[in-house]
């Protein structure tokens, strides 16, 4: 791979080392979808995200329901969406994330191992990992969690 071609370019190029990790995380996410609303926590983000408030608890869950407050702004005005429906569009925005941090998560392994094979391996990892597919199908912090921080660490590395 020449070293002058854009990451970008190389990103999409080796679709066939990062797709298969993601297209996996995506199917199991939906195969193990709660029917249910799932833990305490979902609710909480549901009823603060409705109100645009930050949630009460730490680190990254203020930015995950300010998010999910521009989503349902957005959702609603776009397509009337109500709040009784909101769970629901938070849970799949969630669902959504799902193979986007897996396919994050690929980018950083590629960066620090310099390894196409490397990063499919620990995507393949993480895309199984049951935290990711329990946490995947609910509202919950952890997919948009790792998602954001894979990000952040790939921006850092370069």
């Amino acid at each position: 791979m020449p070293s002058s071609s854009r990451p970008s370019e190389r990103f999409w190029s080796s679709y066939k080392y990062w797709l298969p990790p993601a297209v996996i995380s995506l199917l199991l996410t939906i195969i193990y979808l709660n029917p249910f609303i799932g833990d305490w926590d979902g609710l909480d983000y549901t009823i603060f995200s409705l109100h645009g408030r930050p949630s009460s608890m730490a680190l990254g869950r203020s930015l995950f329901t300010l998010f999910n407050f521009g989503l349902f702004k957005f959702a609603h005005a776009l397509f009337g969406v109500r709040p009784d429906q909101a769970y629901l569009l938070f849970k799949f925005a969630v669902v959504v994330q799902t193979p986007l941090a897996v396919i994050a998560c690929w980018l950083l392994a590629r960066d620090l191992s310099g390894s196409r094979r490397a990063a499919t391996i620990a995507a393949l990892l993480i895309a199984t990992s049951p935290m990711l597919v329990i946490y995947g199908g609910q509202v919950m912090t952890d997919v948009p969690s790792i998602l954001l921080t894979a990000l952040a660490l790939t921006v850092h590395l370069r």
